[in-house]
């Protein structure tokens, strides 16, 4: 799989037309994004990862300078859709300035109501800890601000970081290999249930999909492909993957 930078872009005035169909990606900051990215577009330096909440960028420094939002082209020979993928900013981040809070949030906002390519919503929930308050907020942010939407926008719930909660033997049974050593943690208890939970009180659908996913193990990544083709069933079928970098900073 071939991936190229594009274009890069700092606002909503700025990013591409939209003209393709699009998958954006959401989440709380150091929920692991970046990682998941890598993980479905099968490239191990694609997205840059850091520990540090708010540090995620490009590896490549002439990416850097074409601005926050990145574009890449990627070539995929067995999905033959092409798309846009948007990794939009981590939200929830402490040290993160007041005003600029406030501008993702308004990005969030006008992304999710006005953007006419979007087709699906992947939030990504850590599965250590379950859905959190900033969880919480973007669910409702998304049931508010999508139902103004024109096109209908699929929702999915992504739970990362399953190699760190579930317990070896379990994700053994998930991955169908040998089982894996005991660092792998313990699930936590009740953590699908809070999620519907939670959906429920934001004011989504009970029944919105919620898959697991290990960045490190691949858990999840042939779930992820199969909601992406069907929410972008409807785009241009040509073999060509379009990539998308958000970050405001």
């Amino acid at each position: 799989q071939q991936v190229e930078f594009v274009k890069g872009a700092v606002s909503m005035e700025t990013l591409p037309p939209d003209e393709l169909p699009e998958a954006c990606f959401a989440g709380r900051s150091n929920v692991g994004k970046s990682s998941l990215v890598n993980m479905i577009c099968n490239r191990k330096k694609l997205a840059f990862t850091s520990k540090t909440p708010g540090k995620t960028q490009s590896r490549e420094p002439h990416i850097r300078r074409h601005g926050p939002v990145h574009l890449f082209a990627s070539l995929n020979s067995l999905l033959l859709l092409r798309f846009h993928l948007v990794d939009l900013p981590g939200v929830g981040y402490a040290e993160v300035p007041k005003a600029k809070k406030v501008e993702w949030l308004r990005f969030y906002r006008d992304y999710l109501s006005h953007r006419k390519s979007l087709r699906i919503f992947f939030q990504l929930v850590d599965g250590r800890h379950g859905p959190l308050q900033d969880d919480v907020e973007l669910m409702k942010l998304f049931a508010e601000s999508s139902s103004k939407n024109p096109n209908q926008v699929a929702h999915a719930i992504v739970i990362t970081k399953m190699d760190k909660t579930l317990s070896a033997k379990v994700l053994a049974l998930f991955l169908l290999l040998p089982a894996l050593p005991d660092s792998a943690g313990q699930a936590q208890e009740g953590v699908m249930d809070k999620v519907r939970r939670t959906l429920s009180e934001a004011g989504c659908d009970e029944e919105t999909p919620v898959l697991l996913t290990s960045s490190a193990s691949k858990l999840g990544r042939g779930d992820v492909w199969n909601y992406l083709q069907l929410a972008l069933q409807d785009g241009i079928e040509v073999p060509c993957i379009l990539y998308t970098k958000t970050k405001f900073d």
